[in-house]
């Protein structure tokens, strides 16, 4: 399972880049705000399956990582191209933030 985490979350990676080559409308900064947020949702839910926590947490978890890192995909997808007053980037950062607080929190639920 881990390693088709990684061969999914590379292909996505490279269909991302090449998108970016092909299509003149998608913006350099989308770019890479989308690539950065797939490494970051694949390396979380590599990281729920790495870690000894139990089989419960490690199900919710690696949902609600997929259902967030579309959030962020799509967030950074359609955020501006100026960081200053980005909503989008905001909400990506605070959705970012919830979900390290959500592997914290079951690391430290977790009786294992």
């Amino acid at each position: 399972m881990k390693k088709t985490i990684l061969y999914i979350g590379t292909i996505l990676f490279i269909l991302n880049s090449l998108f970016g080559l092909i299509i003149s409308s998608y913006n350099q900064i989308n770019i890479i705000l989308v690539d950065i947020n797939l490494l970051l949702t694949i390396g979380l839910i590599y990281l729920v399956f790495e870690s000894q926590i139990s089989d419960g947490f490690r199900i919710g978890l690696s949902f609600l990582y997929l259902i967030s890192g579309f959030i962020r995909i799509l967030l950074a997808l359609f955020s501006n191209i100026d960081a200053k007053d980005n909503m989008a980037l905001i909400f990506l950062l605070l959705v970012l933030a919830f979900e390290l607080t959500c592997f914290v929190g079951s690391k430290f639920l977790n009786t294992k």
